[in-house]
């Protein structure tokens, strides 16, 4: 149990962190130092590369006036993060998505299935579907009998499956 307790309070530093890092570029902005603040929100954009973190670049940025010249190297630096760790896909999505590059999101989606969580997949699919029913079709029948596969019984815990009752006076399940 100690180990948990350790993480519980690395993660509690890491939101206070956050929060601090917030307040700061705020104050910054607030005080006509728009460079400063982007300059922390580039930082840790740089350290961490998550949607989250690009939003809030983004934000600092605008409001410095500096996002025209930072918003090419910002999607850069995501898109080579995911070609070199596949985690980073589901980031780069995210970010697409947000910047209304949706066919870009489209491809790096289909270009790495296995990386995109199925709440992300649900998210693509309803704004692809609009201008390209076609590519949704195809995707799902492609993907049903994996779907299937992963949904089946025998692709639940041990401790989940249970033998259907074939009458109501069947108790050995």
């Amino acid at each position: 149990m100690p180990q948990r307790h350790l993480l519980v309070g690395i993660q509690d530093a890491a939101d206070q962190t956050d929060r601090l890092r917030d307040q700061l570029v705020d104050l910054l902005l607030d005080g006509g130092r728009g460079a400063e603040a982007v300059a922390v929100r580039r930082e840790i954009y740089e350290r961490r590369a998550i949607h989250q973190d690009y939003l809030k670049l983004r934000h600092a940025a605008q409001q410095a006036g500096q996002w025209a010249d930072l918003s090419g190297w910002a999607l850069n630096l995501l898109r080579d993060r995911a070609h070199a760790e596949q985690w980073y896909v589901r980031e780069l999505i995210s970010v697409l998505v947000s910047e209304n590059l949706l066919d870009e999101a489209w491809a790096a989606a289909m270009a790495n299935p296995g990386q995109v969580p199925e709440s992300q997949w649900f998210q693509l699919i309803e704004v692809r579907e609009q201008d390209h029913p076609a590519d949704v079709i195809r995707h799902s029948k492609r993907d049903a009998p994996l779907r299937a596969h992963q949904t089946s019984i025998w692709s639940q815990p041990a401790t989940r499956r249970t033998r259907p009752r074939t009458h109501a006076t069947d108790r050995s399940v």
